[in-house]
């Protein structure tokens, strides 16, 4: 039965050019499963042994093209905004007992991250202390996607990028943390029920972007797009005008 189900998840198109999407073949694998349990209830299998039959492990494995490309981008003009205001993040956001500076330093970082990594919020508070790895002078984010329950994902990001995780690395060694925090990059000081990566209404989100309107100036496009429930999660918690 394992080969059976190693054969339907390597299965390949007609033309033979790339694998069957996944919902093809998780249906394939239903299909026979649902072969072997009709031939079993008609006596027409007995001579076939018991143990050939659908263990829990024999699945295909969910796979999503878009995973590791970037989300629903917000507008340049929206970014270019934020970034005029990278200094204000954090200003007078008091987080615990962390000092000022140290807080004003994490949010940045949050806000690199969501802004050129395109991953959602909730992927950015999870990262842990080993996130970044260096290969071959290239730099990869190693992060969980926890709504696909696939963890230890690759997602290869930019120098800046990099060295914005790096300085803060140095700064957060430096800090006593909560338990729960100590494996994480950023630090839950708060509690549960006043997360930093709250979920606010869409038009406090309007009024705060209004309020840090500046002139639309174009900026060089990037790799990662900041997701709009990024904006709409992180933006109001942070940005003060």
């Amino acid at each position: 039965m394992d080969a059976v189900v190693a054969a339907i998840r390597d299965r390949k198109r007609q033309d033979g050019t790339a694998t069957l999407a996944y919902g093809s073949r998780a249906e394939l694998l239903a299909h026979f499963c649902q072969l072997l349990d009709f031939g079993r209830r008609l006596e027409i299998l007995d001579h076939v042994v018991s143990v050939f039959a659908r263990h829990p492990h024999h699945k295909i494995p969910y796979e999503d093209p878009a995973e590791d490309m970037a989300g629903k981008a917000i507008p340049e003009y929206v970014l270019a905004q934020l970034d005029a205001r990278i200094h204000l993040i954090g200003e007078d956001f008091t987080y615990g007992d962390m000092a000022p500076d140290v807080v004003k330093a994490m949010l940045r970082t949050v806000y690199i991250l969501l802004r050129d990594t395109g991953r959602r919020p909730w992927e950015v508070r999870w990262l842990r202390m080993d996130c970044l790895e260096a290969q071959d002078r290239e730099y990869i984010l190693i992060w969980d996607n926890h709504k696909a329950r696939r963890n230890r994902r690759r997602l290869e990001i930019g120098r800046e990028t990099a060295f914005a995780i790096q300085e803060w690395l140095a700064i957060r060694r430096t800090l006593k943390v909560p338990a729960r925090s100590r494996t994480f990059l950023s630090v839950q000081n708060r509690p549960d029920r006043q997360p930093i990566f709250r979920r606010v209404g869409g038009s406090s989100v309007g009024q705060r972007l209004t309020r840090l309107r500046t002139a639309r100036t174009a900026r060089p496009s990037r790799t990662g797009s900041v997701r709009r429930d990024a904006i709409s999660m992180y933006a109001p918690a942070v940005v003060r005008s």
